[in-house]
């Protein structure tokens, strides 16, 4: 699965989540920055992410700076599962 892809899943969960329209998280909305993302909202997206794309999100490896935006989220994601870790 590509950036791309993965963005796409993550932004319909985090829209799902926080009841907003998908249109309005774009790939480079700063989802702490606009109060999308708390504490609790990441641990549920890191879960999210681990059981819908098959891999470990291990906190050591990466920061809140990599959840900022889906696509650096989306960034992580997919170098992980295709072997370049995080």
């Amino acid at each position: 699965m590509d950036r791309t892809a993965v963005a796409t899943e993550i932004r319909s969960f985090l829209a799902q989540e926080s009841n907003l329209p998908d249109s309005l998280l774009g790939d480079d909305t700063d989802l702490f920055g606009e109060g999308i993302l708390d504490s609790l909202m990441a641990v549920s997206l890191i879960a999210f992410c681990e059981e819908k794309f098959g891999c470990r999100l291990n906190g050591a490896d990466f920061s809140e700076q990599d959840m900022r935006t889906i696509a650096s989220l989306a960034k992580i994601i997919a170098d992980t599962r295709n072997g370049s870790g995080v």
